[in-house]
Protein backbone atom coordinates (compact mmCIF):
# COMPACT_ATOMS: atom_id res chain seq x y z
CA UNK A 1 0.00 0.00 0.00
CA UNK A 2 1.32 3.47 -0.88
CA UNK A 3 1.94 6.37 1.48
CA UNK A 4 -1.17 8.11 0.16
CA UNK A 5 -3.48 5.23 1.02
CA UNK A 6 -1.74 4.66 4.34
CA UNK A 7 -2.31 8.25 5.40
CA UNK A 8 -5.99 8.13 4.47
CA UNK A 9 -6.44 4.95 6.49
CA UNK A 10 -4.32 6.13 9.44
CA UNK A 11 -6.35 9.32 9.67
CA UNK A 12 -9.65 7.44 9.27
CA UNK A 13 -10.67 9.54 6.28
CA UNK A 14 -11.42 7.22 3.32
CA UNK A 15 -12.79 3.72 3.21
CA UNK A 16 -10.78 0.99 1.43
CA UNK A 17 -13.57 0.83 -1.16
CA UNK A 18 -13.16 4.48 -2.17
CA UNK A 19 -9.37 4.10 -2.24
CA UNK A 20 -9.73 1.15 -4.62
CA UNK A 21 -12.14 3.02 -6.91
CA UNK A 22 -9.72 5.94 -7.16
CA UNK A 23 -6.72 3.69 -7.73
CA UNK A 24 -8.46 1.94 -10.64
CA UNK A 25 -9.89 5.20 -12.07
CA UNK A 26 -13.42 3.93 -11.60
CA UNK A 27 -13.78 7.39 -10.10
CA UNK A 28 -11.56 10.32 -11.04
CA UNK A 29 -12.45 12.44 -8.04
CA UNK A 30 -13.43 12.05 -4.40
CA UNK A 31 -13.77 14.92 -1.96
CA UNK A 32 -14.17 14.52 1.76
CA UNK A 33 -14.49 16.79 4.76
CA UNK A 34 -14.14 14.61 7.87
CA UNK A 35 -15.44 17.33 10.20
CA UNK A 36 -18.62 15.44 11.06
CA UNK A 37 -16.73 12.26 11.92
CA UNK A 38 -15.70 10.73 15.22
CA UNK A 39 -12.00 10.79 14.32
CA UNK A 40 -10.10 12.24 17.26
CA UNK A 41 -8.34 15.56 16.76
CA UNK A 42 -5.12 14.12 18.18
CA UNK A 43 -5.25 11.14 15.84
CA UNK A 44 -5.55 13.41 12.82
CA UNK A 45 -2.70 15.69 13.90
CA UNK A 46 -0.47 12.72 14.64
CA UNK A 47 -1.25 11.09 11.28
CA UNK A 48 -0.23 14.26 9.42
CA UNK A 49 3.01 14.50 11.38
CA UNK A 50 3.80 10.80 10.98
CA UNK A 51 3.67 10.98 7.18
CA UNK A 52 6.57 13.35 6.62
CA UNK A 53 6.04 13.52 2.85
CA UNK A 54 2.68 15.18 3.47
CA UNK A 55 2.30 18.91 4.09
CA UNK A 56 -1.38 19.88 3.93
CA UNK A 57 -1.93 23.37 2.58
CA UNK A 58 -3.17 26.23 4.68
CA UNK A 59 -4.22 28.70 2.01
CA UNK A 60 -4.60 32.38 2.73
CA UNK A 61 -4.96 35.37 0.45
CA UNK A 62 -2.24 37.93 -0.15
CA UNK A 63 -2.32 40.95 2.14
CA UNK A 64 -1.17 42.07 5.57
CA UNK A 65 0.35 39.04 7.27
CA UNK A 66 2.71 40.54 9.88
CA UNK A 67 0.20 40.40 12.75
CA UNK A 68 -0.95 36.94 11.66
CA UNK A 69 2.59 35.63 11.83
CA UNK A 70 2.98 37.22 15.27
CA UNK A 71 0.02 35.16 16.49
CA UNK A 72 -1.65 38.36 17.72
CA UNK A 73 -4.53 38.49 15.24
CA UNK A 74 -7.13 36.49 17.24
CA UNK A 75 -9.08 34.49 14.64
CA UNK A 76 -6.58 34.63 11.78
CA UNK A 77 -3.86 33.31 14.09
CA UNK A 78 -5.03 29.87 12.95
CA UNK A 79 -2.74 30.45 9.96
CA UNK A 80 0.26 30.50 12.27
CA UNK A 81 -1.19 27.71 14.44
CA UNK A 82 -1.44 25.23 11.56
CA UNK A 83 1.92 26.07 10.02
CA UNK A 84 4.56 27.34 12.44
CA UNK A 85 3.27 26.18 15.82
CA UNK A 86 1.64 22.79 15.29
CA UNK A 87 3.61 21.88 12.17
CA UNK A 88 0.70 20.29 10.31
CA UNK A 89 0.51 22.57 7.25
CA UNK A 90 2.52 24.60 4.78
CA UNK A 91 1.40 28.19 4.14
CA UNK A 92 0.28 28.82 0.57
CA UNK A 93 -0.60 32.35 -0.54
CA UNK A 94 -3.32 33.00 -3.12
CA UNK A 95 -2.49 36.24 -4.94
CA UNK A 96 -5.12 36.18 -7.69
CA UNK A 97 -7.59 38.08 -5.56
CA UNK A 98 -9.11 41.58 -5.33
CA UNK A 99 -8.37 44.67 -3.29
CA UNK A 100 -10.94 45.88 -0.78
CA UNK A 101 -13.13 48.87 -1.69
CA UNK A 102 -12.80 52.14 0.21
CA UNK A 103 -16.05 51.51 2.09
CA UNK A 104 -15.13 47.84 2.78
CA UNK A 105 -18.29 46.64 1.07
CA UNK A 106 -16.56 44.46 -1.54
CA UNK A 107 -13.27 42.79 -2.36
CA UNK A 108 -11.02 41.21 0.25
CA UNK A 109 -12.01 42.94 3.48
CA UNK A 110 -10.11 40.43 5.64
CA UNK A 111 -6.50 40.41 4.41
CA UNK A 112 -6.85 43.96 2.99
CA UNK A 113 -4.36 43.83 0.07
CA UNK A 114 -5.20 47.43 -0.85
CA UNK A 115 -3.82 48.66 2.48
CA UNK A 116 -0.62 48.51 4.50
CA UNK A 117 -0.25 48.20 8.25
CA UNK A 118 1.71 51.17 9.57
CA UNK A 119 2.03 52.84 12.97
CA UNK A 120 -0.54 50.53 14.51
CA UNK A 121 -3.30 51.08 11.94
CA UNK A 122 -4.29 49.81 8.51
CA UNK A 123 -3.84 52.62 6.00
CA UNK A 124 -5.48 52.48 2.58
CA UNK A 125 -3.13 52.87 -0.37
CA UNK A 126 -3.73 55.08 -3.36
CA UNK A 127 -3.95 52.51 -6.16
CA UNK A 128 -2.73 52.91 -9.72
CA UNK A 129 -1.53 50.91 -12.73
CA UNK A 130 0.73 51.41 -15.74
CA UNK A 131 -2.18 50.23 -17.90
CA UNK A 132 -4.10 53.44 -17.07
CA UNK A 133 -1.09 55.73 -17.48
CA UNK A 134 -0.39 55.75 -13.73
CA UNK A 135 -3.63 57.59 -13.00
CA UNK A 136 -5.27 56.92 -9.64
CA UNK A 137 -7.79 54.09 -9.70
CA UNK A 138 -11.30 54.58 -8.33
CA UNK A 139 -11.20 53.04 -4.81
CA UNK A 140 -14.91 52.27 -4.95
CA UNK A 141 -14.19 49.28 -7.22
CA UNK A 142 -12.24 46.13 -6.25
CA UNK A 143 -9.08 45.71 -8.34
CA UNK A 144 -7.26 42.57 -9.43
CA UNK A 145 -4.17 42.50 -7.23
CA UNK A 146 -1.51 41.38 -9.78
CA UNK A 147 -2.59 44.20 -12.13
CA UNK A 148 -2.50 46.86 -9.37
CA UNK A 149 0.18 49.10 -7.86
CA UNK A 150 0.08 51.01 -4.56
CA UNK A 151 1.68 54.41 -4.09
CA UNK A 152 4.26 54.40 -1.29
CA UNK A 153 7.21 56.66 -0.46
CA UNK A 154 9.49 55.26 -3.15
CA UNK A 155 6.78 55.41 -5.82
CA UNK A 156 4.25 52.91 -7.19
CA UNK A 157 4.94 49.29 -6.20
CA UNK A 158 3.08 46.24 -7.52
CA UNK A 159 0.89 44.89 -4.72
CA UNK A 160 2.12 41.31 -5.18
CA UNK A 161 5.71 42.51 -4.81
CA UNK A 162 4.87 44.79 -1.87
CA UNK A 163 2.94 42.26 0.21
CA UNK A 164 4.94 39.23 -0.92
CA UNK A 165 8.18 40.66 0.43
CA UNK A 166 6.61 41.60 3.77
CA UNK A 167 4.86 38.24 4.14
CA UNK A 168 8.11 36.34 3.67
CA UNK A 169 10.06 38.78 5.86
CA UNK A 170 7.85 38.12 8.89
CA UNK A 171 7.05 34.45 8.23
CA UNK A 172 8.55 31.96 10.72
CA UNK A 173 8.33 29.23 8.06
CA UNK A 174 8.83 29.00 4.31
CA UNK A 175 5.90 30.41 2.30
CA UNK A 176 4.74 29.27 -1.15
CA UNK A 177 2.67 31.36 -3.54
CA UNK A 178 0.36 29.50 -5.90
CA UNK A 179 1.69 31.64 -8.74
CA UNK A 180 5.24 30.44 -8.07
CA UNK A 181 4.08 26.82 -8.16
CA UNK A 182 2.21 27.32 -11.44
CA UNK A 183 5.06 29.14 -13.10
CA UNK A 184 7.71 26.70 -11.88
CA UNK A 185 5.82 24.02 -13.83
CA UNK A 186 4.38 26.29 -16.53
CA UNK A 187 5.41 24.01 -19.41
CA UNK A 188 3.50 21.09 -17.89
CA UNK A 189 0.51 23.24 -16.91
CA UNK A 190 0.45 24.74 -20.40
CA UNK A 191 0.28 21.24 -21.89
CA UNK A 192 -2.50 20.18 -19.52
CA UNK A 193 -4.67 23.24 -20.12
CA UNK A 194 -4.25 23.24 -23.88
CA UNK A 195 -5.41 19.63 -24.08
CA UNK A 196 -8.26 20.37 -21.68
CA UNK A 197 -9.69 23.25 -23.73
CA UNK A 198 -9.94 21.16 -26.88
CA UNK A 199 -11.36 18.08 -25.16
CA UNK A 200 -13.92 20.12 -23.20
CA UNK A 201 -14.97 22.02 -26.33
CA UNK A 202 -15.36 18.74 -28.25
CA UNK A 203 -17.76 17.48 -25.60
CA UNK A 204 -19.71 20.70 -24.88
CA UNK A 205 -22.74 22.00 -26.70
CA UNK A 206 -21.65 24.79 -29.00
CA UNK A 207 -18.06 24.41 -27.83
CA UNK A 208 -18.90 26.34 -24.64
CA UNK A 209 -16.23 25.92 -21.94
CA UNK A 210 -17.24 28.84 -19.71
CA UNK A 211 -17.65 26.44 -16.79
CA UNK A 212 -13.86 26.06 -16.61
CA UNK A 213 -13.34 29.78 -15.97
CA UNK A 214 -14.04 32.29 -13.25
CA UNK A 215 -14.26 35.85 -14.47
CA UNK A 216 -12.19 38.18 -16.61
CA UNK A 217 -9.82 41.04 -15.75
CA UNK A 218 -9.82 44.26 -17.74
CA UNK A 219 -6.67 46.33 -18.26
CA UNK A 220 -7.78 48.78 -15.56
CA UNK A 221 -7.71 45.81 -13.11
CA UNK A 222 -11.50 45.74 -12.76
CA UNK A 223 -13.35 42.42 -12.84
CA UNK A 224 -15.90 41.53 -15.50
CA UNK A 225 -18.06 38.53 -16.45
CA UNK A 226 -16.57 36.10 -18.93
CA UNK A 227 -17.78 33.53 -21.42
CA UNK A 228 -15.48 31.32 -23.49
CA UNK A 229 -16.31 29.00 -26.38
CA UNK A 230 -14.73 27.48 -29.46
CA UNK A 231 -15.96 28.80 -32.78
CA UNK A 232 -14.73 26.47 -35.50
CA UNK A 233 -11.03 25.98 -34.86
CA UNK A 234 -10.48 29.09 -32.73
CA UNK A 235 -11.53 30.14 -29.25
CA UNK A 236 -13.43 33.35 -28.59
CA UNK A 237 -14.42 35.17 -25.41
CA UNK A 238 -17.10 37.63 -24.39
CA UNK A 239 -17.02 40.11 -21.50
CA UNK A 240 -20.56 41.40 -22.07
CA UNK A 241 -22.68 38.27 -21.66
CA UNK A 242 -22.35 37.21 -25.30
CA UNK A 243 -23.29 40.48 -27.01
CA UNK A 244 -19.85 40.73 -28.65
CA UNK A 245 -17.10 38.15 -29.02
CA UNK A 246 -13.34 38.68 -29.23
CA UNK A 247 -11.16 36.23 -31.13
CA UNK A 248 -8.42 34.62 -29.04
CA UNK A 249 -7.05 31.99 -31.40
CA UNK A 250 -6.16 28.34 -30.96
CA UNK A 251 -6.03 26.55 -27.62
CA UNK A 252 -2.37 27.42 -27.01
CA UNK A 253 -3.13 31.14 -27.18
CA UNK A 254 -5.99 30.79 -24.71
CA UNK A 255 -3.62 29.02 -22.34
CA UNK A 256 -1.02 31.77 -22.68
CA UNK A 257 -3.61 34.35 -21.63
CA UNK A 258 -4.61 32.26 -18.62
CA UNK A 259 -1.02 31.82 -17.44
CA UNK A 260 -0.07 35.51 -17.58
CA UNK A 261 -1.42 36.33 -14.07
CA UNK A 262 0.62 33.49 -12.59
CA UNK A 263 3.75 34.72 -14.36
CA UNK A 264 3.19 38.21 -12.93
CA UNK A 265 2.95 36.74 -9.43
CA UNK A 266 6.05 34.60 -9.90
CA UNK A 267 8.05 37.43 -11.46
CA UNK A 268 6.59 40.40 -9.60
CA UNK A 269 9.88 42.30 -9.85
CA UNK A 270 9.19 42.75 -13.59
CA UNK A 271 5.40 43.00 -13.23
CA UNK A 272 5.14 46.22 -15.22
CA UNK A 273 6.77 44.69 -18.29
CA UNK A 274 4.58 41.60 -18.06
CA UNK A 275 1.29 43.38 -17.37
CA UNK A 276 1.75 45.63 -20.40
CA UNK A 277 1.30 42.45 -22.49
CA UNK A 278 -2.19 41.90 -21.09
CA UNK A 279 -5.07 41.79 -23.59
CA UNK A 280 -8.19 43.91 -23.07
CA UNK A 281 -9.66 41.07 -21.00
CA UNK A 282 -7.57 38.33 -19.38
CA UNK A 283 -9.44 35.10 -18.52
CA UNK A 284 -9.11 33.68 -15.02
CA UNK A 285 -9.32 29.96 -14.32
CA UNK A 286 -12.14 28.78 -12.08
CA UNK A 287 -11.23 28.13 -8.46
CA UNK A 288 -12.07 24.44 -8.98
CA UNK A 289 -9.69 24.11 -11.91
CA UNK A 290 -6.96 25.97 -10.03
CA UNK A 291 -7.29 23.59 -7.08
CA UNK A 292 -7.16 20.55 -9.34
CA UNK A 293 -3.97 21.81 -10.97
CA UNK A 294 -2.14 22.48 -7.71
CA UNK A 295 -3.29 19.08 -6.49
CA UNK A 296 -1.65 17.39 -9.46
CA UNK A 297 1.44 19.57 -8.99
CA UNK A 298 1.87 18.20 -5.47
CA UNK A 299 1.11 21.35 -3.47
CA UNK A 300 0.37 19.28 -0.35
CA UNK A 301 3.07 16.68 -0.98
CA UNK A 302 6.15 18.71 -1.96
CA UNK A 303 8.45 15.74 -1.37
CA UNK A 304 6.83 13.80 -4.20
CA UNK A 305 7.91 13.87 -7.82
CA UNK A 306 6.83 17.02 -9.65
CA UNK A 307 5.60 15.04 -12.64
CA UNK A 308 2.37 13.15 -11.80
CA UNK A 309 3.00 10.80 -14.74
CA UNK A 310 6.04 9.37 -12.94
CA UNK A 311 4.65 9.05 -9.42
CA UNK A 312 4.36 5.44 -8.21
CA UNK A 313 1.05 6.14 -6.44
CA UNK A 314 -2.45 4.97 -7.27
CA UNK A 315 -3.87 8.50 -7.30
CA UNK A 316 -2.98 12.11 -6.58
CA UNK A 317 -4.06 13.89 -3.43
CA UNK A 318 -4.68 17.46 -2.33
CA UNK A 319 -5.00 17.99 1.42
CA UNK A 320 -5.98 21.41 2.70
CA UNK A 321 -6.94 22.92 6.05
CA UNK A 322 -10.14 24.82 5.30
CA UNK A 323 -11.09 27.91 7.30
CA UNK A 324 -14.62 28.58 8.50
CA UNK A 325 -16.17 29.19 5.07
CA UNK A 326 -14.47 26.28 3.30
CA UNK A 327 -13.93 23.72 6.06
CA UNK A 328 -16.86 24.87 8.17
CA UNK A 329 -17.49 23.47 11.61
CA UNK A 330 -19.71 20.44 11.08
CA UNK A 331 -22.34 19.48 12.00
CA UNK A 332 -23.60 23.05 12.47
CA UNK A 333 -21.88 24.61 9.44
CA UNK A 334 -20.93 21.80 7.05
CA UNK A 335 -18.52 23.73 4.79
CA UNK A 336 -18.18 24.03 1.02
CA UNK A 337 -18.05 20.29 0.33
CA UNK A 338 -21.59 19.86 1.60
CA UNK A 339 -23.01 21.63 -1.43
CA UNK A 340 -23.94 19.18 -4.18
CA UNK A 341 -23.32 21.79 -6.85
CA UNK A 342 -19.77 22.43 -5.60
CA UNK A 343 -18.89 18.75 -5.57
CA UNK A 344 -20.52 18.04 -8.93
CA UNK A 345 -18.67 20.86 -10.70
CA UNK A 346 -15.40 19.86 -9.05
CA UNK A 347 -15.92 16.25 -10.14
CA UNK A 348 -16.65 17.35 -13.72
CA UNK A 349 -13.58 19.62 -13.75
CA UNK A 350 -11.17 17.04 -12.34
CA UNK A 351 -12.52 14.29 -14.60
CA UNK A 352 -12.16 16.45 -17.71
CA UNK A 353 -8.60 17.48 -16.79
CA UNK A 354 -7.56 13.93 -15.92
CA UNK A 355 -9.06 12.30 -19.00
CA UNK A 356 -7.61 14.92 -21.34
CA UNK A 357 -4.11 14.27 -19.98
CA UNK A 358 -4.22 10.64 -18.82
CA UNK A 359 -3.70 11.77 -15.22
CA UNK A 360 -4.50 9.66 -12.15
CA UNK A 361 -7.60 10.25 -10.05
CA UNK A 362 -7.53 13.01 -7.42
CA UNK A 363 -8.55 12.79 -3.78
CA UNK A 364 -9.32 16.20 -2.26
CA UNK A 365 -9.34 16.20 1.54
CA UNK A 366 -10.65 19.34 3.24
CA UNK A 367 -9.61 19.25 6.90
CA UNK A 368 -11.63 21.69 9.03
CA UNK A 369 -9.59 24.24 10.98
CA UNK A 370 -12.18 24.24 13.77
CA UNK A 371 -10.05 22.17 16.22
CA UNK A 372 -7.06 24.47 15.71
CA UNK A 373 -9.18 27.56 16.34
CA UNK A 374 -10.05 26.09 19.75
CA UNK A 375 -6.40 25.92 20.79
CA UNK A 376 -5.40 28.73 23.21
CA UNK A 377 -2.08 30.53 22.93
CA UNK A 378 0.79 31.90 24.99
CA UNK A 379 -0.77 35.35 24.51
CA UNK A 380 -3.06 34.37 27.41
CA UNK A 381 -1.77 31.06 28.84
CA UNK A 382 -4.26 30.99 31.73
CA UNK A 383 -6.98 30.26 29.18
CA UNK A 384 -5.78 26.64 29.19
CA UNK A 385 -7.08 26.18 32.73
CA UNK A 386 -10.34 28.05 32.19
CA UNK A 387 -11.16 26.15 28.98
CA UNK A 388 -10.24 22.65 30.19
CA UNK A 389 -13.55 21.89 32.01
CA UNK A 390 -15.62 22.98 29.00
CA UNK A 391 -13.66 20.83 26.55
CA UNK A 392 -13.58 17.87 28.94
CA UNK A 393 -17.36 17.94 29.42
CA UNK A 394 -17.92 18.24 25.65
CA UNK A 395 -15.77 15.16 25.19
CA UNK A 396 -18.20 13.11 27.27
CA UNK A 397 -21.15 13.81 24.97
CA UNK A 398 -22.36 10.93 22.79
CA UNK A 399 -21.22 10.64 19.17
CA UNK A 400 -24.56 11.94 17.90
CA UNK A 401 -24.74 14.90 20.29
CA UNK A 402 -26.62 17.95 19.03
CA UNK A 403 -25.86 21.65 19.07
CA UNK A 404 -28.41 22.15 21.86
CA UNK A 405 -26.57 19.63 24.02
CA UNK A 406 -23.30 21.48 23.43
CA UNK A 407 -24.96 24.78 24.36
CA UNK A 408 -26.17 23.16 27.59
CA UNK A 409 -22.57 22.23 28.42
CA UNK A 410 -21.53 25.85 27.88
CA UNK A 411 -24.31 27.09 30.15
CA UNK A 412 -23.10 24.78 32.92
CA UNK A 413 -19.51 26.02 32.55
CA UNK A 414 -18.86 28.43 35.41
CA UNK A 415 -15.50 29.80 34.22
CA UNK A 416 -16.55 31.18 30.84
CA UNK A 417 -16.22 34.77 32.07
CA UNK A 418 -12.61 34.13 33.09
CA UNK A 419 -11.53 33.41 29.52
CA UNK A 420 -9.46 36.26 28.07
CA UNK A 421 -10.79 38.84 25.66
CA UNK A 422 -8.09 37.74 23.23
CA UNK A 423 -9.47 34.20 23.09
CA UNK A 424 -13.09 35.36 22.96
CA UNK A 425 -12.07 37.58 20.05
CA UNK A 426 -11.68 34.44 17.92
CA UNK A 427 -15.44 34.00 18.14
CA UNK A 428 -16.53 37.65 17.97
CA UNK A 429 -17.44 37.34 14.30
CA UNK A 430 -14.87 39.98 13.41
CA UNK A 431 -12.13 38.84 11.04
CA UNK A 432 -9.30 41.32 10.85
CA UNK A 433 -5.55 41.32 10.40
CA UNK A 434 -5.29 44.02 13.06
CA UNK A 435 -3.31 42.68 16.05
CA UNK A 436 -4.56 42.39 19.61
CA UNK A 437 -1.93 43.58 22.08
CA UNK A 438 1.77 43.93 21.36
CA UNK A 439 2.12 42.72 17.78
CA UNK A 440 5.90 42.60 17.96
CA UNK A 441 5.77 39.88 20.63
CA UNK A 442 4.98 36.52 19.05
CA UNK A 443 2.27 34.39 20.64
CA UNK A 444 2.38 30.65 20.03
CA UNK A 445 -0.41 28.09 19.92
CA UNK A 446 -0.76 25.69 22.85
CA UNK A 447 -1.74 22.17 21.78
CA UNK A 448 -4.21 21.58 24.59
CA UNK A 449 -4.70 17.93 25.55
CA UNK A 450 -8.43 18.40 26.08
CA UNK A 451 -8.81 19.61 22.49
CA UNK A 452 -6.75 16.69 21.19
CA UNK A 453 -9.15 14.34 22.98
CA UNK A 454 -12.22 15.75 21.20
CA UNK A 455 -13.56 14.20 18.04
CA UNK A 456 -13.72 16.41 14.97
CA UNK A 457 -17.49 16.55 15.37
CA UNK A 458 -17.22 17.60 19.00
CA UNK A 459 -14.70 20.27 18.03
CA UNK A 460 -17.17 21.60 15.46
CA UNK A 461 -19.88 21.75 18.12
CA UNK A 462 -17.49 23.61 20.41
CA UNK A 463 -16.75 26.24 17.76
CA UNK A 464 -20.45 26.68 16.98
CA UNK A 465 -21.25 27.03 20.68
CA UNK A 466 -18.57 29.65 21.30
CA UNK A 467 -19.67 31.68 18.28
CA UNK A 468 -23.22 31.49 19.58
CA UNK A 469 -22.12 32.79 22.98
CA UNK A 470 -19.49 35.37 22.05
CA UNK A 471 -20.32 36.68 18.58
CA UNK A 472 -20.77 40.44 18.42
CA UNK A 473 -22.53 40.38 15.05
Amino acid sequence: MTDVALFLEDAGLFSPEIIERLATKERYYAGVNPGDSNVQVGRLLDAVRHHEWLQPMRSGRIGNWASIWSGRSPLLAYNRAATADLGVARPVIHSLTRTETSDLSAGDTVYRPGSVYQSGVLQSLVLTSPLVGWQDLDPRLPRFVPWTWGRIGVGPVNLVHLHGEQTRLHAPVSVLDEGDLFWQHHALVRQWLTRLWDKAADESAGGDITWLFGRGVRRDASICPLRVRRDGSVFVQSADEGVTWEKIGEAELLTDRCLLPYQVVAQADIAETLVRRAPEVTPLLSTRLGKALIGYLGASSPGAAADPYSQPVPFAMLVEWGALNQGGFPPVRPGAFAGKGYQQLTRLTVTALAQANDLPALAYVMLPLAPLILMPSTAKPLDVAWLAPFFHRLGTLPDDATFDEAVAVFQQWDRADAVSGFYRGKFSGKTSVAPHGRGEVAAQTIEQVEVRALTLRQAGLAVATLFNAWSEN
